[in-house]
């Protein structure tokens, strides 16, 4: 029971699908409403959808074949030090490749007049970058310590506590200046 709780949370962390559909819905939005004024940034994007897929997504579900071996095959797979390292390599690797997201959704900057693309934008972009930022964190967080649930979940936790944080300070703001 305690090792499958352990897979399912290791397997979270290099899960990338979140990722992916959080990347298409912003670039629906952006293919569907910014093709003639933002057409470099959308080839951009598309682009990413293939690094996306290939080098996080399909490398992510060879490796969770990896890290699950040795957790089943351990007794105290919480201290193997070779699944500790395996992690720690992983999650290095998954950092280094999802800088490229990254920085394509920092530069990303699209301005509009119409209200509903604008809302759908002020919806979705901001999830994209949630969603690149925590896992970037978290990744960084295992790439350092190495991985045990306690200081995952924590982190997980801080993470989605400063998300909210800053939700609600935007949110607030806007309902007082509407």
């Amino acid at each position: 029971m305690q090792r499958d709780y352990y897979l399912s949370v290791v397997s979270e962390l290099f899960d990338f699908r979140p990722l992916m559909d959080t990347f298409n819905r912003v670039l629906d939005l952006l293919d569907g409403h910014f093709r003639r004024s933002f057409p470099k940034l959308i080839a951009e994007y598309k682009a990413r959808t293939g690094t996306i897929k290939t080098e996080l997504m399909d490398v992510a579900e060879r490796f969770k074949l990896q890290y699950s071996q040795i957790v089943i095959a351990s007794a105290d797979y919480q201290t193997n030090a070779l699944l500790q390292e395996r992690l720690k390599k992983g999650a290095d690797y998954f950092a280094r490749k999802i800088t490229d997201v990254e920085e394509l959704v920092k530069k990303t900057s699209v301005k509009t007049e119409n209200k509903d693309v604008k809302k759908r934008y002020n919806d979705v972009f901001p999830a994209l970058k949630e969603v690149v930022m925590q896992k970037r964190a978290l990744l960084n967080c295992v790439k350092a310590d190495g991985f045990t649930l306690h200081s995952y979940l924590r982190q997980r936790a801080l993470l989605k506590v400063k998300s909210k944080k800053v939700k609600s300070r935007r949110y607030g703001h806007l309902a007082h200046t509407t």
